[in-house]
């Protein structure tokens, strides 16, 4: 029509996603610069949209976070586009864009359970993303998310709800089958460059149980802040490799950690950290693991027993262990004034204790029974016994045994 034209397209594709009510214009084309206009709809699967982020400038702006997505589920496209019909400025095209999630399954990585029946609107651009209140499950618990870009890294807010039964299933830790209840939380997502990925989660454990032993029981009503985080380090000298995470976590003020660990091969390797319960967190050792311990009363055997299997996987990073508590349980005795220090690498182990009832050291082998080797100065047979005393799995098998006691004692004898 004069100097311009105007297409309606009855239908059309798109990455595969199928178009409809379509309109591609011209205005003129005697301009200095002729302009494409296009506005259409397009509805299909949510995984072609997924791939058009990737090749569109917006991957970009968003630190390519959606390059390792995978999607299952429809959704609606209504798209903006003006293009400068001019090589040299196809640069300056505009995109504006509304994409509609129709009740989808999304897979941000393949560590992380899926979010399902997904449902809400995201708009963007050639230079933004942005989206607010998308409502999705995820563990079985209601999840509210918003965020964007807003000019700047992309970052991503939510809000929801788990239980510890959906958590569970999810994640088979021993820890959590003392554990049950639900809870709310708020987790907070940001991109600084591509392939780095900031994670917090922040709750406040309200209406979770714990029947773990002290310190770290507590009733569904009362508040335990968590806080998580975990962000992409580069490290220095012979650390700067990709894949290397840092893990930073509290539990109210009972417990710290700090780690750094490696991800190669969808495995997760462990390469130095400390982990103090009721003390400050102390520097990271230059390899290895750092757990200190300081408590009024430390129940070992539910410990042992909940903890039953661990560190069986071959790992041959070095680990250390700083105790000290006033009352210890151990094989239904209880022990006073305790002071307990060990370290090794894999089943390789040394250390030493002081208490009131025993002073020594020891070393142990792990390799087919064990053995455990020791010089004690004194070992007393404590008085004070538990109630429900753990004896009956103790002596099942022994380990070899080198042990030497210079005064060695039995009530009065």
């Amino acid at each position: 029509e004069g100097a311009g034209m105007i297409v309606d397209a009855k239908s059309g594709a798109i990455l595969g996603a199928r178009l409809s009510r379509t309109r591609a214009e011209i205005p003129d084309f005697d301009a200095p610069v002729s302009m494409l206009h296009i506005k259409g709809n397009a509805e299909g699967e949510t995984a072609e949209f997924l791939k058009f982020i990737k090749q569109s400038p917006v991957a970009a702006k968003i630190g390519h976070f959606t390059d390792r997505m995978s999607a299952v589920g429809k959704g609606r496209l209504a798209i903006g586009l003006t293009i400068p019909l001019q090589e040299a400025r196809l640069g300056e095209s505009v995109v504006d864009g509304d994409f509609t999630i129709l009740d989808n399954e999304l897979r941000v990585t393949s560590d992380l359970p899926p979010l399902r029946q997904i449902k809400g609107n995201l708009r963007f651009s050639a230079n933004d993303l942005r989206f607010s209140e998308i409502s999705a499950n995820l563990l079985g618990g209601p999840l509210k998310i918003s965020g964007g870009t807003d000019g700047g890294p992309l970052a991503i807010t939510a809000a929801g709800t788990v239980g510890v039964d959906e958590l569970r299933r999810h994640a088979e830790w021993p820890l959590l089958q003392q554990l049950s209840g639900t809870t709310a939380y708020r987790a907070e997502l940001r991109v600084r460059n591509p392939g780095e990925i900031q994670w917090a989660v922040d709750s406040n454990l309200v209406g979770v149980t714990s029947t773990l032993s002290a310190p770290f029981n507590k009733a569904a009503a009362d508040a335990l802040p968590l806080h998580l985080e975990i962000a992409p380090t580069s490290g220095k000298g012979a650390r700067a490799t990709s894949g290397r995470e840092q893990i930073r976590g509290t539990l109210g003020n009972l417990a710290s950690l700090q780690l750094v660990v490696n991800k190669k091969n969808q495995q997760v390797i462990p390469e130095r950290g400390v982990l103090m319960i009721g003390r400050s967190l102390t520097p990271l050792p230059e390899r290895g693991i750092a757990i200190g311990v300081t408590a009024k009363t430390l129940d070992i055997d539910s410990w042992r027993s909940l903890l039953a299997g661990a560190g069986k996987d071959g790992s041959e990073f070095p680990l250390s262990l700083d105790l000290k508590a006033e009352e210890v349980l151990l094989l239904g005795k209880y022990y006073s004034d305790v002071t307990f220090a060990a370290w090794g690498i894999g089943p390789h182990w040394r250390g030493m204790v002081q208490s009131r009832d025993a002073i020594g050291n020891f070393g142990w082998e792990g390799a087919g029974r064990g053995k455990l080797t020791a010089h004690f100065k004194k070992w007393r047979r404590p008085d004070k016994e538990s109630a429900g005393a753990p004896t009956e799995d103790v002596f099942k098998e022994l380990p070899a045994l080198d042990v030497v006691i210079d005064e060695f004692i039995i009530g009065a004898h």
